[in-house]
């Protein structure tokens, strides 16, 4: 794509335990020039012998070009609550391209969180690990089937009060039985200058040396 493809801005909105329960509400809206979406989701504790967070979202997605088609997705999650700072997770996720004939793509997610971070807004020590592994194209639903796996890794480390180093790196790979499922680069968590492209498999590493000016 044009350089100027992979230019995107996010706007996150959510609130926490706004009735008392622990329950937790977001939309997330992203404005890019090849592609639109905005999701909604819900974050619930349900209480089994292993405490759990239930969550389900909605979202839609809008392409600007002929390399997508508008999209709508479904998707259920239950996933444990983190024991030292371990969280696993599992759900299924429901795609329709707004196209007639779609049956749409149905698959399984399973996902694994590792999180020591000292703050989740912005850490200054610690590791983030996760794993996402998808496979789509279940109970003849299958639009697309397809194995799709995530790696992505941070670390942080102080070097002295408000100077820190961050590592960040991901990885992915998709191997496509039915359809074309694709890995997207681009927008504000692609590597600074990149153009926007489409891949089946990608790895990319940064590192940044940040200085916090003021705390709070």
């Amino acid at each position: 794509g044009e350089w100027w493809q992979g230019f995107s801005g996010m706007v996150q909105l959510s609130a926490v335990n706004t009735f008392g329960y622990g329950e937790s509400f977001s939309v997330n809206l992203n404005l890019g020039f090849t592609e639109r979406s905005v999701e909604g989701s819900v974050k619930l504790p349900v209480k089994f012998e292993v405490p759990m967070n239930l969550e389900l979202g909605i979202g839609y997605t809008d392409y600007t070009t002929s390399s997508g088609t508008d999209t709508i997705s479904l998707k259920g999650l239950i996933s444990s609550l983190p024991y030292k700072g371990h969280s696993f997770g599992i759900g299924p996720i429901y795609e329709k391209t707004l196209v007639d004939g779609s049956k749409g793509t149905l698959a399984i997610l399973t996902r694994y969180r590792y999180n020591t971070k000292n703050s989740a807004i912005l850490p200054t020590e610690g590791y983030y690990l996760s794993f996402d592994l998808t496979r789509a194209g279940l109970f003849g639903m299958d639009d697309q089937k397809y194995w799709k796996g995530i790696l992505s890794g941070e670390a942080y480390y102080p070097i002295f009060e408000s100077l820190f180093w961050s590592f960040k790196g991901t990885g992915g790979m998709v191997r496509n039985e039915i359809g074309t499922e694709l890995l997207e680069v681009s927008g504000p968590y692609a590597v600074r200058g990149y153009n926007y492209f489409e891949t089946e498999k990608m790895f990319k590493l940064s590192a940044d040396l940040n200085w916090i000016l003021q705390k709070e």
